[in-house]
């Protein structure tokens, strides 16, 4: 394999994971989760392999400090929108079913997944807002670094400033 074809692979495996957790099936973000995984695990061994003025080194480095980079934009962003969703959302559905267990009443499956799927359509549009308004940003970021380390590496050039976040 030659190094802008294993340049092109962490890059084109880590686009596949951002692109993927946006995708409303937990299958698909487990896989996205995988596929983030997958292409840091290739980075640190395609880094370990190169010399340190090689070009698979520089752009290894560069996926290196993004993935951890975009996952503490996402990691924030959750928590985030987490919060968000917990103070503004109508509990009354799931309160109904605290309610019924703290009267010694316990709700079987079929109750609970009921209560669980009115919850979810009452507040729809506060969790796809909240969602796309704090996990857009750690999105658009990755896809800009994406863009920019794999415009250059298809150049044969190195990212400029490895240090920079942006």
């Amino acid at each position: 394999m030659t190094d802008k074809q294993k340049i092109l692979l962490l890059y084109l495996i880590f686009f596949g994971g951002v692109v993927t957790a946006y995708l409303p099936d937990m299958t698909v973000q487990g896989y996205s989760i995988l596929l983030g995984l997958v292409s840091l695990i290739l980075a640190y061994i395609f880094r370990a392999r190169a010399d340190e003025d090689d070009l698979v080194w520089h752009h290894s480095t560069f996926m290196i400090r993004t993935i951890w980079i975009w996952s503490l934009f996402l990691s924030l962003g959750m928590v985030g929108a987490g919060y968000i969703v917990s103070t503004q959302a109508d509990m009354s559905d799931l309160q109904n079913i605290m309610d019924m267990a703290t009267s010694g009443s316990i709700p079987d499956e079929a109750e609970m997944d009921a209560a669980g799927r009115a919850y979810f359509d009452t507040n729809f549009n506060l969790i796809l807002k909240t969602t796309l308004m704090w996990l857009a940003p750690a999105q658009v970021y990755a896809v800009w670094r994406i863009y920019k380390g794999l415009s250059r590496a298809m150049n044969g050039y190195r990212v400029q400033n490895l240090r920079n976040w942006f």
